[in-house]
């Protein structure tokens, strides 16, 4: 199981057969670390061009997300889906080969050391991540891991604001959701996903309006799904054991309001937002 990779290490690891399958010339850096992969910059020599390798720790998830990129590799470019470029198996560990993108929202909120974005940049976040959303929802597909770190910078510099969606690792369809998963990171976890309810789409909904919190306000306060989280964990324990169907016919009630009051709020921001 892959663990903490440095650049010497993985210079060794990609040895001739695998630069003859890649034709890769040098690993430039390493990315990113987290739960589930290892990413590094690498060169292309075919193209001279940057890409990023995906090494993850776990097979059957890179596997799974190969094929899901695979199937979304011609929607990559106008519905703002990382490019899927190859794939590769090396020992133990399955390798996708991606577009190299600039950096995450996660990074670009460090740099500016949290300090919330304009409002028509968020704007402008949330209509590409809005028709990547839809797009997935025809397929009747969930992300399920919607977060800063997996909304990716194409090219901030020379695009401002134009964004990826990255990390299909967990990715499933609506029909295999079943109550009870824990899916999502806490803070941008949907409270039906915490109360163990019935799950589809509404998730990454959920999660997109985390995210849109987190680059509007001050970034040190909790998300939403943080403190559903903490009040799930703070009230469950001194009631009795919930009865689902009164409890669902509560959360359905919430989220009808909950949707007209976004509505309102959508439309409300077209009308008094410039279109450019």
């Amino acid at each position: 199981m892959l663990r903490h990779i440095n650049i010497l290490a993985w210079q060794h690891f990609l040895n001739a057969s695998v630069r003859a399958i890649m034709l890769l010339s040098e690993i430039l850096e390493l990315k990113g670390s987290g739960t589930y992969a290892e990413v590094v910059r690498c060169r292309d020599l075919s193209t001279n061009k940057n890409v990023a390798i995906k090494i993850s720790r776990y097979y059957s998830n890179a596997k799974h997300e190969a094929s899901l990129l695979r199937q979304l590799s011609g929607l990559s470019h106008k519905k703002n889906v990382v490019k899927f470029i190859k794939s590769f198996k090396y020992r133990d560990h399955y390798c996708i080969v991606l577009e190299h993108l600039d950096k995450s929202l996660y990074d670009l909120m460090r740099e500016r050391k949290k300090k919330p974005l304009h409002i028509l940049d968020i704007r402008h976040i949330t209509e590409q991540l809005l028709v990547t959303f839809e797009e997935l929802a025809k397929r009747r597909l969930v992300h399920a891991d919607l977060k800063i770190n997996n909304i990716m910078l194409v090219k901030h510099r020379t695009e401002p604001f134009r964004v990826k969606l990255i990390d299909f690792g967990v990715t499933t369809t609506v029909s295999a959701l079943t109550a009870g998963l824990k899916l999502q990171a806490v803070a941008y976890r949907a409270p039906e996903v915490s109360l163990g309810l019935e799950l589809n789409e509404a998730i990454d909904m959920w999660a997109l309006g985390c995210v849109l919190s987190y680059l509007y306000q001050d970034s040190s306060a909790p998300l939403p799904g943080q403190v559903v989280h903490r009040n799930k964990e703070m009230t469950i324990p001194l009631q009795a054991a919930p009865t689902y169907p009164a409890q669902l016919k509560e959360v359905q009630k919430t989220r009808r309001a909950v949707s007209q009051m976004l509505q309102l709020m959508i439309a409300w921001t077209h009308q008094m937002l410039p279109e450019n």
